[in-house]
């Protein structure tokens, strides 16, 4: 099973980035799957998701304020677009560090350094983002959850299997 540790954000931050994505031609991330990934796990055992549900209990999510500032692309198989954030990023690092020590003890360190960002998107053309001007908008992440991630019927589906709100 691939799992991930994920931030989740208010409804209306949802929303606004949904319309966000109405402005660009992109495959659009579906609303019910925006988050921030703080850590992907990846393809791990039953073993060693028990242990992860175990540590993941003993987690508390700080209360942090982002704003949504900018946009960016990663470049690999496909275009993905996504969102920046600025603000409390000194605490997000030092969850991310709590996340990956105890991730990283039960099935090792991650492929790639955390990036903090939220994919809105995947497209195979070109896009150019040079004039896509986003009025900034701040939020505070409502919980944070430990996910499964499987392929039903062609389609992504989530399971949240813990879940952490803002102050433990």
């Amino acid at each position: 099973m691939k799992t991930f540790i994920m931030l989740d954000m208010p409804d209306d931050i949802k929303d606004y980035l949904v319309n966000l994505q109405s402005c660009l031609d992109i495959d659009n991330v579906s609303r019910d799957k925006l988050h921030l990934t703080m850590r992907f796990v990846g393809e791990i055992t039953h073993d060693q998701d028990k242990k992860i549900q175990e540590e993941f209990s003993k987690l508390i999510l700080p209360q942090m304020i982002f704003s949504i500032d900018h946009l960016g692309i990663f470049y690999n198989q496909t275009t993905v677009v996504w969102t920046g954030l600025s603000g409390d990023l000194n605490s997000l690092f030092s969850l991310n560090r709590t996340i990956e020590n105890l991730v990283n003890n039960i099935v090792g360190s991650a492929e790639l350094p955390f990036k903090p960002h939220i994919t809105l998107g995947r497209t195979v053309n070109y896009i150019d983002l040079s004039m896509v001007q986003i009025p900034p908008i701040s939020f505070s992440p409502v919980a944070m959850a430990y996910v499964h991630s499987e392929k039903v019927n062609g389609e992504t589906v989530y399971q949240i299997i813990k879940k952490v709100v803002c102050g433990g």
